[in-house]
């Protein structure tokens, strides 16, 4: 026995975290993946091995499973990665294998890329209303068609790139139409975007605060 099992298939199972090609702080705690065991070629059978691998190489902690009647029947096998399996924030690449009991090391998947960002944008934004309608604290009826805001990006920070977002938030919660803007490579370059609120969206008449946050790429 010299020929090694065929490719199997490597998907997410579930959610669909990785379906925009980023892994973030949120969704990293715990990811589903389903090997779809070859249909044709060299099948897997019992006994054979099947591993999911990063970068092409094992886990420091090895995902391996070996082949039942079980799964050879459903043609599945499904694993968890955990958030610290994974290492660093950077790049990533998933492949799956199967090794038969020969010990012949059959074709990888396809492989799952994303990139794994856990870090939230640093440092806090600066948000100010432009013109002098909020000057004495009121907005009133003549002002209130419309109100534009500046969010300046935090000085000294450098890690604020183009798709990156900016929210404005009403009381600490997002306005019932979010108020969501995309930094472009324009708004990154001069550090700041300018976001206008219109009165309706306030709601009724009486005391707020507004506040503004930054979301990156990777959610």
């Amino acid at each position: 026995d010299t020929g090694g099992p065929s490719a199997p298939t490597l998907a997410e199972l579930g959610d669909n975290s990785l379906a925009d090609g980023w892994l973030n702080a949120q969704e990293a705690p715990t990811t589903s993946l389903r090997v779809t065991l070859p249909v044709s070629g060299s099948k897997a059978v019992a006994g054979d091995r099947v591993e999911l691998l990063l970068g092409g190489s094992s886990f420091a902690q090895p995902k391996l499973v070996i082949l039942g009647a079980d799964q050879i029947a459903a043609g599945t096998v499904d694993f968890v990665v955990a958030a610290g399996d994974l290492g660093a924030d950077g790049l990533k690449s998933l492949t799956a294998r199967i090794t038969d009991a020969a010990g012949n090391v059959g074709t990888a998947s396809a492989a799952l890329g994303f990139e794994l960002d856990r870090a939230a944008p640093s440092g806090t934004p600066v948000l100010e209303a432009l013109g002098t309608s909020l000057g004495d604290a009121w907005l009133n009826a003549a002002e209130a068609p419309s109100t534009t805001f500046r969010v300046t990006l935090p000085v000294g920070s450098s890690d604020h790139v183009a798709a990156d977002t900016v929210e404005l938030l009403l009381s600490g919660q997002a306005f019932i139409t979010p108020v969501v803007r995309t930094l472009t490579e324009s708004d990154v370059s001069r550090r700041y975007i300018d976001v206008t609120v219109s009165g309706a969206e306030f709601g009724a008449d009486g005391l707020k605060t507004l506040t503004a946050r930054f979301r990156d790429r990777a959610g």
